[in-house]
């Protein structure tokens, strides 16, 4: 009985999320428990829609004129379409490491609606935290690295394929945003650690005392 609670728990944090103790915990850890794999991705990537949702609304009312823009519009579709893969695609059949490649597109899509929406939108680059602590928290070594390779990703290719120069702030941008989300990644993976450990002691300690 612990042996199968601990892989549960394991499979759990594969899918992106982790189990935490207490009451409020217990609901979380039974409404995931009803969820297939896909419904454990769409609900990772939904606080990311939701907030590209929100960037969309303040887009039409604040900058019009970047909502126009047709590579704005291109992003936007890219985070529609990377959605539409988490409800679309049959995950439980593919290999357990397949869902890594939504937060990794994620991390894309965002540098480029970063990219098309000019300074105004810079603070875009804060929604990498939703696609690099989605990789870090997962028990996987290499995940961690991918979190961190999403990062530079985001902030290299959007410049490489627009072309443009660089100027001195994009250039700083480009270096201490990925060492940002690196620390992030780095602290999302071992708070991921501590509370798988603690969850499998305590449950070792309940097995004891059945």
């Amino acid at each position: 009985m612990l042996k199968q609670r601990q892989d549960s728990d394991i499979a759990v944090a594969d899918a992106g999320e982790l189990s935490i103790d207490g009451p409020i915990a217990d609901r979380v850890d039974a409404l995931y428990g009803t969820l297939a794999v896909r419904g454990r991705i769409v609900l990772a990537q939904l606080p990311l829609t939701l907030t590209v949702c929100l960037v969309v609304a303040a887009a039409a009312v604040f900058s019009p004129a970047t909502l126009a823009s047709d590579m704005f519009r291109l992003a936007l579709l890219a985070h529609t379409a990377i959605f539409a893969a988490c409800l679309a695609v049959p995950w439980a059949r593919l290999p357990i490491g397949a869902s890594a490649a939504i937060p990794i597109l994620d991390c894309v899509a965002i540098g480029f609606t970063r990219e098309a929406g000019g300074p105004v939108f810079n603070v875009l680059s804060l929604l990498l935290v939703f696609p690099v602590i989605w990789l870090s928290v997962r028990r996987r070594r290499h995940m961690f690295f991918l979190a961190i390779l999403g990062a530079v990703l985001s902030t290299v290719l959007p410049a490489a394929v627009v072309g443009s120069s660089p100027t001195a702030p994009e250039m700083i941008r480009m270096i201490f945003l990925p060492l940002v989300m690196s620390a992030i990644a780095v602290t999302a993976y071992a708070v991921a650690g501590i509370v798988l450990r603690q969850r499998q002691r305590l449950l070792h300690n309940e097995n004891e005392l059945a």
